[in-house]
């Protein structure tokens, strides 16, 4: 281990089954000015979370504040992290609602250079999202390049709950924390193998009130995540209103090569409907970039 330097650490209750760490190994931990406002939770429910390798370097820790962190095993093999750094982290009320995790399986991400300006989003306003399953083989993205990120307000409410969560590699660069206060954290078996980011550089990340409805997915599984660099542009969305989209069971399509495929109440085809909504987004995107 090569520097670990942790300033306050309160921990209420932690209970746990068998705690396995092979080698942690930790960089540079910087983290520049973290202010969360109100962080409401509701349930935060884990089932399985299967990570590969987790690599970290060194890990500098200001106030760490735990309630009650209840665990049955965590084993970790190696953690190590390279350079994440992070500017200012301003959260205004965090309000998490119902979080529904099915399966999502994924199998190579690659991503070459994300460029971000500023993205400014005024309210965010999302219904029910509700996804089955998503399998993908291989996705590869090229250089995504977006202005300035901002977003007004994020609420998040109802429970968070995760099915099997399952990571190949994931790579991490210098991972800089200011205060990290947690309530009550439930976890049933974590495993973690080993967690490689590249560079991670944030500038200033303010957020007002995100309030999601319910946001549910299937189970979450991802094999390797690749990522270049990531750089902040311009990058402005005015307001983005999503109510509930679900397909009518009820209402087959009889002019169907099969007459089973579900279409939504507005008509359209379950299974081109969020291609057409991405295009849409995608040219609203490229038109706000080319005004701005």
């Amino acid at each position: 281990m090569d520097d670990f330097i942790v300033g306050h650490l309160i921990v209420g209750d932690l209970i746990g089954g068998d705690f396995i760490v092979g080698h942690l190994i930790v960089g540079d931990l910087i983290v520049g000015d973290v202010i969360v406002g109100d962080v409401i939770v509701g349930d935060f429910i884990v089932g399985d979370l299967i990570v590969g390798d987790f690599i970290v370097g060194n890990l500098i820790v200001g106030n760490f504040v735990v309630g009650n962190l209840i665990e049955g095993n965590l084993i970790v093999d190696d953690l190590i992290v390279g350079d994440f750094i992070v500017g200012n982290l301003i959260v205004g009320d965090l309000i998490v609602g119902d979080f529904i995790v099915g399966n999502l399986i994924v199998g190579d991400l690659v991503m070459g250079d994300v460029i971000v300006g500023n993205l400014i989003v005024g309210e965010l306003i999302v219904g029910d999202f509700i996804v089955g399953n998503l399998i993908i083989g291989i996705l590869i993205v090229g250089d995504l390049i977006v202005g300035d990120f901002i977003v007004g307000e994020l609420i998040l409410v109802g429970d968070f709950i995760v099915g099997d969560l399952i990571v190949g590699y994931f790579i991490v660069g210098n991972l800089i924390v200011g205060d990290l206060i947690v309530g009550d954290f439930i976890v049933g078996d974590l495993i973690v193998g080993d967690l490689i980011v590249g560079d991670l550089i944030v500038g200033d990340f303010i957020e007002g009130d995100l309030i999601v409805d319910d946001f549910s997915v299937g189970n979450l599984i991802i094999g390797d995540l690749i990522v270049g660099d990531i750089i902040k542009g311009d990058f402005i969305v005015d307001d983005l209103i999503v109510g509930e989209t679900q397909p009518d069971p009820t209402r087959p399509d009889p002019t169907r090569a099969n007459p089973t495929r579900r279409q939504f109440s507005n008509g359209a085809d379950s299974a081109y409907a969020s291609v057409g909504n991405a295009l849409k987004c995608k040219f609203r995107i490229i038109e706000l970039l080319e005004n701005h």
